[in-house]
């Protein structure tokens, strides 16, 4: 299921709807969660991704606690 999310996450990113693509990598990091625990590199990949995307609005204090998340998972 988090494929299709990441895929959606991805296609709306590539095309610059930052907006549109937010939602799908929020769903990605709480599926991650709920279904493979905190700890799991996943979800370390999930926080990352989702901290890319508000990087990449200029989105600064959104993604840097995000960024250290993934870090330490």
């Amino acid at each position: 299921m988090n494929g299709v999310f990441t895929g959606l996450a991805n296609f709306y990113e590539g095309q610059g709807l930052y907006a549109l693509a937010e939602p799908w990598r929020q769903q990605c990091v709480s599926v991650a969660k709920s279904r493979l625990g905190e700890n799991h590199p996943h979800v370390a990949t999930s926080l990352n991704n989702l901290a890319q995307l508000y990087r990449s609005q200029g989105k600064y204090e959104a993604a840097e606690p995000l960024y250290i998340q993934a870090f330490i998972k």
